[in-house]
């Protein structure tokens, strides 16, 4: 059966494009999409751009420069802003997403890494330095408050009917529970058999949570309401980004490797 789910699964995921990023040098980080202009931001940390895509023509139409190491990408579809965030000067840079002109840059003392936005409170959390999440009031484009971490945070996620912040701390090897109405940590999930756990995907509606590992390359399932690994999966190595499809019940992890 199992081998009948795969194959299936296999054949539904084909290629239908490939769009080339022209002068666009080194590797690229994370993305973002503005869904109803059919756009896709590309943060290209080893170029310092930011690539603009048409998803209707396939072609790029903008190139945002003077980046420092670009690494994150939130657009707010309300305002039409894009928060880019900057590992090399620790920057989260404001954008109108339409002209591209800068409107803001809000500091961070380095590495600013990645972004997670939540659209009730309207605020932006940021992961950045040697451990910590800073927290941007987007109405205001100012920080308005930090958690402090043990080590530099990596992928996290938010629970959208819950206080709490799931972040990956792969210095220390463990998963940091954050309550964030009071802004600390309120658990600490310690890896014992994998480690470099970089990505994350959150299923809320089943409680668990995909942590994906790259030494050993596997990806773990997370019961969020223990804390418990329940299942484990072997990967390819260099996981680097992860995504839960709701609908088809898929998870899609980019590996470098």
């Amino acid at each position: 059966m199992l081998s009948d789910i795969q194959a299936e699964n296999t054949a539904a995921i084909k290629l239908i494009q490939k769009i080339p990023l022209s002068n666009v040098k080194g590797r690229i980080d994370h993305l973002a999409a503005d869904l109803k202009g059919k756009r896709l931001f590309i943060a290209a940390l080893g170029n310092n751009t930011l690539e603009i895509i048409d998803l209707q023509t396939g072609k790029q139409i903008h190139t945002i420069t003077g980046l420092s190491e670009p690494q994150g990408i939130i657009f707010i579809p309300d305002s039409n802003k894009l928060f880019v965030s900057n590992g090399g000067n620790g920057r989260c840079s404001v954008f109108d997403a339409n002209s591209f002109n800068l409107i803001n840059d809000i500091q961070f003392n380095d590495d600013a890494d990645n972004m997670r936005y939540d659209p009730v409170t309207h605020l932006i959390y940021i992961g950045y330095g040697s451990g910590g999440i800073g927290i941007i009031d987007i109405v205001g484009e100012k920080r308005t408050g930090e958690i402090m971490l043990p080590a530099h945070p990596e992928a996290f996620e938010l629970e959208r009917n819950g206080d709490r912040i799931f972040v990956n701390v792969p210095i220390v090897k463990q998963i940091s529970v954050i309550d964030r109405k009071k802004l600390i940590a309120a658990a600490n999930w310690q890896l014992t058999n994998a480690n470099e756990n970089f990505t994350m995907a959150l299923d809320e509606l089943n409680q668990c949570s995909f942590i994906g590992c790259r030494k050993p390359s596997k990806l773990l399932i997370f019961d969020i309401r223990l804390g418990k690994i329940t299942k484990e999966l072997p990967i390819d190595g260099d996981a680097d980004d992860i995504f839960y499809d709701t609908k088809n019940k898929r998870i899609y992890i980019s590996c470098g490797t």
